[in-house]
């Protein structure tokens, strides 16, 4: 008898709040399809994949993946460099939103702080292939922006993308 009642108080509890669990279902949502849903492609890590069977129909690999990357001469340089451009990434991204907020609390205006708001954020929607194409545009080796400027200024042409040493600087910058 107790049973029955405290699974009716539980189900009234739950009627009560209703419209809350509707409130939050497209959080929900969105928190299972971008977070969750993503984390079945870490499978493709333990498999031999081959394209026709699909992910789930190739051959299981085990660790013998993880043998080969860490027995390949460069394991150690890419592994720092994951951590090198991650450290920068999180460092550069903090930095740069932080003295935003900061510039952007001192505006006086409500329309100029909405307008100065706006500039900041709307690179942040702009597609990554505008901005590989914007990119390519500055730094390409013949035509590029940076390279017609040294030319112009009688200085050598640099060819970014064959130039190893040039690619932490682009890579943290982009």
């Amino acid at each position: 008898m107790e049973g029955n009642i405290a699974v009716l108080k539980k189900k009234s509890r739950i009627r009560k709040h209703i419209p809350i669990y509707l409130l939050a279902l497209p959080g929900v949502v969105y928190m299972l399809i971008n977070n969750y849903i993503p984390m079945v492609g870490i499978i493709i890590a333990f498999k031999n994949v081959n394209f026709r069977k699909g992910i789930f129909g190739s051959d299981w690999a085990g660790l013998s993946n993880f043998e080969y990357l860490f027995k390949t001469p460069d394991a150690f340089n890419m592994t720092r460099n994951t951590i090198l451009y991650n450290m920068a990434f999180i460092i550069v991204n903090n930095v740069t939103a932080i003295m935003i907020a900061l510039l952007l609390s001192r505006i006086k205006g409500k329309r100029k702080l909405k307008a100065y708001q706006t500039f900041v954020l709307v690179p942040s929607l702009i597609s990554i292939v505008i901005v590989s194409y914007l990119s390519y545009a500055f730094l390409n080796g013949q035509t590029g922006l940076i390279n017609s400027i040294r030319t112009g200024l009688g200085q050598s042409t640099i060819s970014f993308y064959t130039e190893p040493k040039y690619w932490p600087a682009i890579l943290i910058f982009i």
